[in-house]
């Protein structure tokens, strides 16, 4: 009976040394993740600038002429 009381107590102090190992770890990895304000990844900041040939446009290009729409005739 006394063996099972010793490992017991071991396994809690274990335990909660565990728990604070991994509680310190994570705040201070915290602190180091909101140093910057940024989501990840690449900054996009301008989009690139394309040298194209004349009369070709980029989808979605607001500069870009619209076509008339054609009426169909049947």
């Amino acid at each position: 009976m006394m063996s099972i009381a010793v490992d017991l107590l071991l396994f809690g102090f274990v335990y909660a040394v565990l728990l604070c190992v991994l509680f310190i770890h994570h705040n201070r990895r915290k602190k180091k993740d909101n140093d910057s304000d940024e989501d990840g990844g690449l900054p996009i900041i301008t989009p690139p600038k394309l040298d194209l040939p004349p009369g070709i446009c980029l989808p979605g290009d607001p500069t870009a002429r619209k076509r008339d729409q054609e009426e169909i005739l049947v």
